[in-house]
C-alpha cells in the first residue's frame, strides 16, 4: 500500500494553469476557503474534543451546547475543518478559539472537510483516498444537514 498524504493543500491562484490542470487530472480538489481558523475534531467514544493544527485542545471549544448535541451523534474518528462565524474577521474568530475557558466558542461554526479514521490519524497515513472518505463523510455521516442539530457542524462544499 502506497503512503497518502492526509492533508496536502495549495492555494490554486498560485499553481500555473498547466500545474492546476494537473492536479485536478489527479483528484485534486478546490474548496472554499472560509476566512477562519482551521481545527480538528476527535471523537472516541463518550470523548471529543477540538484540537488546534499543534495538536493542542482547544478549551474554548468545551462545552459549547450548539455544538455537543451533533457531535454526539458522530461515529468516532478525526473530522479536519474550520471553526467560522460568517460575520466575524479571522482574528476575532482566532482570539475565541485560543482562549483558556471553556465555553467561548458557542457562536462558532465548524465546517467540516475531511474525516479520517484515528488510527490512521495517528499514523499520519490514510487508506483511503480524499473521494472515499469525502463520500463516506456525505453519504454516511450527514445525510441531511437540514437536521436541526447540525445547524452549526457542516460540511464544506467541494469543487472537482
Amino acid at each position: 500500500m502506497a503512503e497518502r498524504n492526509i492533508q496536502l493543500a495549495s492555494n490554486l491562484d498560485a499553481l500555473s494553469p498547466k500545474r492546476r490542470a494537473e492536479a485536478f487530472e489527479r483528484g485534486g480538489y478546490a474548496s472554499e476557503k472560509l476566512d477562519g481558523v482551521w481545527a480538528g475534531l476527535w471523537v472516541e467514544g463518550s470523548e471529543a474534543f477540538f484540537f488546534s493544527s499543534s495538536e493542542e485542545r482547544m478549551v474554548s471549544m468545551q462545552q459549547t451546547s450548539a455544538l455537543s448535541e451533533a457531535i454526539d451523534q458522530l461515529p468516532d474518528g478525526v473530522y479536519l475543518g474550520e471553526l467560522w462565524h460568517p460575520e466575524l474577521p479571522q482574528k476575532d474568530i482566532s482570539g475565541i478559539s485560543r482562549k483558556k475557558e471553556p465555553g467561548h466558542g458557542e457562536l462558532l461554526e465548524f465546517h467540516i472537510h475531511d474525516l479520517i479514521p484515528i488510527d490512521e490519524y495517528r499514523e499520519g497515513k490514510a487508506v483511503d483516498f480524499y473521494y472515499e472518505r469525502r463520500d463516506f463523510l456525505i453519504e454516511s455521516v450527514f445525510p441531511a444537514e437540514s437536521n436541526h442539530l447540525f445547524q452549526r457542524l457542516r460540511v464544506l462544499p467541494q469543487h472537482w
